[in-house]
């Protein structure tokens, strides 16, 4: 399959017309993404704190975090980000790739929109259903959930 790149704009939340492009890896077992430090700070994103996290050699590191703006493709979300020094990827993490509404296609590796799901209607609290803006063939009419599922 190889690696996939997207080209995402890093909008500053307060101001949106303060932007920059960046290329970044799509890392689908990430769950942050990681933007350069400099690319954040000059679209005037700050950082709202500091985390510590375990490298795959179970050492640590410590990190700026922040919120910044995302954009692929026409669509948008908030995400968290990590500020990125020297040294690290740049790459988008499944949190923002699931905010944005997209997954990975395994067989070709590009982005592909994802059904977006929302809990509907007045659910007994064993019940979970999932209803999809998109049409899906595996969920039943609505009146049979509706009867299924109301309390």
């Amino acid at each position: 399959m190889g690696l996939t790149y997207v080209n995402v704009a890093i909008v500053n939340p307060t101001d949106p017309k303060r932007l920059k492009r960046k290329k970044l890896l799509v890392d689908s077992g990430a769950l942050d993404s990681i933007v350069p430090k400099e690319v954040l700070k000059a679209v005037g994103i700050k950082p709202y704190g500091t985390e510590t996290f375990t490298l795959a050699d179970g050492s640590t590191i410590d990190r700026e975090v922040g919120a910044a703006f995302l954009r692929i493709n026409g669509r948008k979300a908030p995400s968290p980000v990590i500020f990125g020094e020297k040294g690290d990827g740049s790459l988008l993490g499944v949190i923002a790739l699931e905010s944005l509404g997209f997954t990975i296609d395994p067989r070709t590796g590009k982005l592909k929109p994802a059904p977006l799901f929302l809990m509907w209607g007045k659910l007994l609290p064993t019940t979970t259903l999932l209803a999809s803006k998109h049409s899906s063939p595996s969920l039943p009419p609505l009146e049979h959930i509706r009867h299924f599922t109301q309390a």
